[in-house]
């Protein structure tokens, strides 16, 4: 379980607190927490009529906000007929708490599928993401990725506490040289978190789920959890994805991708030390090889 903290001053409210509440105002029987461990929270259970539900709570409001807009704005942008996808059935801001509708599928990290199975799933899950990525962005940061992703590096290497190694940090550094390597690139519209555990499969559709990471960024961040992982062991998903994405984008193949992975690995190093997560910590000590 990965250490809850207060945020704003405030205490962090307590599992029967949230769910009381979500008793008061939604009629929501909550019935078992199933969250990893994670640092939002999530529990599954009915509404008033019956139907299976997700509520969730989120330790900032940055991420409550991003998820709540992903579901809200972006989501109903993209046919039904590529996705199945969350509902929102209620949110509120104060408490940080989302109420979504459950999607039908099951996670594709719980089975074993086949090749021809898991070939089908990323090309759909690259035909979504196209789809996302496509879509306009309405970028209001006023840094260009150019500034923002060294930035954003040196932002990680400040607040990691002497965890980081001098080579790890001298190998990140190295991999961007400087911010031109991304002169000219533009935000999309990104899940930052785009990988199998997120994704459930029917059968027919995927469903993306766990928005709170969401947010306009490189779109090399919505693949580099696959290039660092699934890609690594059956390049055949990585063809069956960019085909249904419908390009080979010209950042993948390039010394941004390498930044990109680069910069993905400094935070796990940093963020899995923070908080415990074992895996991630090595995931991004071997990116750093």
């Amino acid at each position: 379980m990965v250490p809850m903290t207060s945020t704003l001053d405030q205490p962090v409210p307590t599992d029967q607190h949230l769910l009381s509440l979500a008793q008061q105002m939604w009629q929501f029987d909550g019935q078992s927490r199933v969250d990893p461990g994670g640092s939002c929270r999530v529990w599954t259970g009915t509404c008033a009529d019956g139907s299976t539900a997700f509520l969730k709570w989120h330790p900032e409001p940055r991420s409550w906000s991003q998820e709540q807009q992903a579901i809200r704005v972006w989501l109903p942008q993209i046919s039904q007929q590529l996705t199945r996808r969350s509902e929102l059935i209620a949110s509120d801001e104060g408490e940080r708490l989302l109420l979504l509708s459950a999607v039908a599928g099951e996670p594709v990290e719980s089975r074993n599928w086949s090749l021809e199975e898991l070939c089908h799933i990323h090309h759909q899950a690259g035909v979504f993401l196209g789809e996302l990525h496509r879509l306009e962005a309405h970028d209001d940061d006023p840094v260009s990725l150019d500034v923002a992703l060294p930035k954003r590096l040196e932002t990680w290497i400040t607040k990691s506490d002497d965890i980081l190694e001098e080579k790890q940090i001298l190998r990140a550094r190295q991999s961007f040289v400087d911010g031109n390597l991304f002169d000219g690139d533009q935000r999309t519209l990104c899940h930052n978190d785009y990988q199998p555990r997120n994704w459930l499969w029917d059968g027919k559709r995927i469903g993306i789920i766990d928005w709170e990471h969401s947010h306009p960024n490189h779109p090399g961040f919505d693949l580099v959890r696959l290039q660092v992982g699934a890609w690594q062991q059956q390049p055949q998903l990585r063809d069956s994805f960019l085909d249904g994405y419908g390009q080979l984008p010209d950042w993948l193949e390039d010394e941004r991708m390498d930044a990109i992975v680069a910069l993905f690995a400094i935070g796990c190093v940093v963020w899995g030390t923070q908080h415990h997560q074992k895996d991630l910590v090595e995931l991004g000590q071997h990116c750093l090889l």
